[in-house]
């Protein structure tokens, strides 16, 4: 009896350390059809609307602070998210936030049919030394769709059904600074190691910016943006390349709930989520290891509440980390 019991114990502590452990589940909602995604069409919006847009992205405060943040760090280029919403907190971003601007010419345009959940990101780029790189590919980004719709479900990564990029303000006279969008690659590769630059290659696409462009691609496609230099900077307002980044997903009905309703940054502040799951997993393999050692002691006792109690204190413990 007493063997029987401890070996249930390790099988129970087993079970949560292995799914603590286990790759992070990919949900694409691509359905083969990823290359009729792809596409690039200039002068996007009429010249009023296209300056209403510009105007409320150039002037936020939320560009500022990351152009800000770019310059402290000496970084060259940075993609940061602005909010996410879904169907349900839709009309509140049109109608009542400050950001409501991005949606008579701009989201109400290129929302798709089923599309129920959106993540507005913000790309900046400053000029650099890109005249003076040996490869026309050079670039300080990190690879993009490599992150997931914020939605709180464990062991799911939602993947965009598509993702729509939209020239907002382009330097005169810029020498590269191109988009470039990477075929798709192994999937399991990509939920271990999505910046591993040896599942890149060579980008299957390459797009010249220009403002007022709007630029498809299928969701599930990795996709940066080259480095760029300018014969002559006389400011940061006239020198930054800006662009919207909008990955939009088909959740499905079992994990929508889990989709926020609406989120807007008003500045970046750092993840601590990698912090926290890791303190879970020692957090919890601790309170199973202290369970597995009381219950232990109590079955040599012949305690039946004593053997229970460490047990269920012990898989509390994993559970909530």
């Amino acid at each position: 009896m007493e063997n029987w019991m401890f070996a249930g114990l390790l099988i129970l502590i087993a079970w949560f350390v292995k799914d603590w452990l286990s790759w992070d589940h990919l949900a694409f909602t691509t359905t083969g059809d990823e290359a009729m995604l792809l596409g690039a069409q200039n002068a996007f919006l009429g010249k009023s609307q296209f300056q209403d847009l510009s105007g409320l992205v150039i002037g936020h405060a939320f560009l500022e602070r990351l152009l800000f943040s770019m310059v402290a760090n000496d970084d060259t280029a940075a993609v940061r998210t602005w909010a996410s919403f879904n169907v349900d907190g839709q009309r509140k971003v049109c109608f009542t936030s400050d950001i409501r601007g991005i949606c008579p010419g701009f989201f109400n345009n290129v929302k798709l049919d089923g599309a129920n959940t959106w993540v507005l990101k913000v790309f900046a780029a400053l000029p650099g030394t890109y005249n003076e790189s040996n490869s026309f590919f050079t670039t300080s980004l990190q690879m993009q769709g490599t992150t997931s719709a914020l939605i709180d479900e464990r062991k799911t990564i939602w993947v965009p059904h598509q993702v729509d990029i939209f020239d907002i303000q382009v330097p005169k006279g810029m020498v590269g600074g191109e988009l470039q969008i990477f075929e798709p690659h192994d999937s399991e590769e990509r939920a271990r190691n999505p910046t591993n630059l040896k599942y890149r290659g060579a980008p299957a696409y390459v797009e010249a910016a220009e403002e007022n462009k709007r630029t498809t691609m299928p969701g599930n496609a990795y996709y940066t943006w080259t480095d760029f230099s300018l014969p002559d900077v006389r400011s940061v307002n006239s020198a930054r390349r800006v662009s919207l980044v909008l990955e939009q997903y088909k959740i499905a009905n079992a994990s929508y709930p889990y989709t926020g309703e609406l989120e807007i940054w008003s500045e970046e502040t750092p993840s601590t989520r990698g912090i926290f799951a890791f303190s879970a997993v020692l957090f919890g393999c601790g309170g199973a290891a202290v369970g597995l050692i009381s219950a232990r002691q109590a079955i040599q006792n012949q305690d039946i509440v004593g053997t229970l109690f460490p047990v269920i204190a012990g898989a509390a413990a994993a559970a909530v980390g």
